[in-house]
């Protein structure tokens, strides 16, 4: 595509993150072309090949092109007018410096020719090299432009695992008010990576530097962040609400306020209701209960598989965050693959009819662990009493049913 914008005259170079990427050795997630030619006439030049092009940012000079089903963002070379930190006001140049002293980091502003020559203008390679990351020009000015470059500078520190640029420490917490006027959807995308990556040093550090307070209600100044929080995180949890249940249950100190926090973050309703549910979970376990009734709802409503619970539990309390009982530790490893048999009949004989419900759910943690068999299902007493001695009371467990 940078070839054919090329021989129509319009010189045309891969930019930022895919340069960077493939410099580090690494396969780039996207692609990024930066041309001379105008919106307008890339359109033309694409059409005239049969190529899609969709105007994403038309009043900033992108295009998305979608070339063999992958899609590709074609952007007019660009210098910046005025800035209100949040959204720039542009005019289009055909200089690669000038584009490249608008963007945000050294190392995101490399380009590279369709026959492979990579051009540097602000020492983009070395700092690479030096593994630094470093403001183009004035870093005050960068953040001036655009707050969010404040987040995704951590959020690149914490991708990289590269050391954090302490000539920087006052200007963030200078900068922290600025955070304020950005959109909580630009920051749910920039954490959602940010989090990914972490181990949890980067985030100690803005906690340490007032940044979180800053971006989220609800957090506490007094709670300190662990500067090893996602240490040893388990891989295969791959939905980002786990990490940030872990952000809110350190940072906010009424942890019946994760919900609205959650709402708040954007995070979406799936993750909201995961991280609500973990919340209820913690709630029963600090009330001495063992959090299954909560426990069994989220495996029915889907929200997370018995291994994946059971995955976060023994993390949570390998890392001693919190403490999990050993029966419930035991009917995540068990309850996988196993179909409790209907007792809906039996049920009927059941009086009075408020009772079935409880006696169907003794009935099916009490199979999961292997404690009953079908004759069991109308002694209620020997499904409490033989639940009990594994650490599950009923008259605890049943407080709001």
């Amino acid at each position: 595509m940078g070839t054919l914008l090329c021989r129509s005259g319009h010189e045309t170079r891969f930019a930022g993150g895919c340069v960077r990427d493939l410099l580090l050795g690494q396969e780039p997630k996207d692609y990024d072309l930066a041309t001379t030619a105008h919106p307008e006439i890339v359109s033309q030049i694409l059409k005239s090949e049969k190529i899609k092009a969709i105007p994403t940012g038309i009043s900033h000079g992108t295009l998305t092109a979608v070339l063999n089903k992958v899609p590709v963002e074609v952007t007019t070379l660009r210098r910046d007018i005025s800035c209100d930190g949040r959204h720039a006001v542009v005019e289009f140049t055909t200089s690669f410096e000038e584009d490249a002293k608008r963007r945000d980091f050294t190392i995101n502003a490399l380009f590279q020719g369709m026959d492979g020559q990579i051009f540097d203008y602000i020492g983009g390679v070395s700092d690479l090299q030096q593994k630094k990351l470093r403001f183009v020009g004035s870093a005050s000015n960068r953040i001036s432009e655009d707050a969010l470059r404040v987040i995704r500078y951590f959020r690149f520190l914490a991708r990289f695992r590269w050391a954090f640029h302490e000539p920087y420490e006052q200007l963030f917490r200078a900068s922290a008010e600025k955070l304020s006027i950005l959109s909580k959807e630009r920051i749910k995308n920039e954490f959602d990576e940010l989090l990914l990556n972490d181990t949890g040093e980067i985030l100690n550090k803005m906690d340490r530097l007032g940044l979180l307070t800053r971006l989220f209600n609800g957090m506490s100044t007094q709670q300190n962040l662990s500067v090893n929080l996602f240490t040893d995180f388990p891989n295969n949890l791959n939905q980002i609400a786990w990490r940030w249940f872990m952000l809110f249950f350190q940072k906010c100190p009424e942890t019946a306020m994760l919900t609205e926090v959650g709402r708040e973050a954007r995070l979406t309703k799936k993750e909201r209701y995961l991280m609500s549910s973990l919340q209820k979970i913690h709630e029963d376990l600090v009330a001495d209960r063992t959090g299954i009734l909560p426990l069994i709802k989220m495996i029915k409503r889907k929200l997370a598989s018995a291994s994946d619970l059971h995955t976060f539990f023994a993390w949570v309390q390998k890392k001693k965050f919190f403490s999990v009982p050993a029966i419930t530790l035991k009917l995540l490893n068990t309850i996988d693959n196993q179909t409790v048999p209907s007792i809906s009949k039996k049920l009927k004989l059941v009086q009075p009819p408020e009772k079935r419900k409880q006696i169907a759910f003794l009935f099916e943690i009490s199979w999961y662990l292997g404690l009953s068999n079908l004759e069991d299902v109308l002694n209620i007493d020997t499904l409490i009493r033989n639940l009990k001695k594994q650490g599950f009371h009923a008259e605890k467990e049943f407080y709001d049913t």
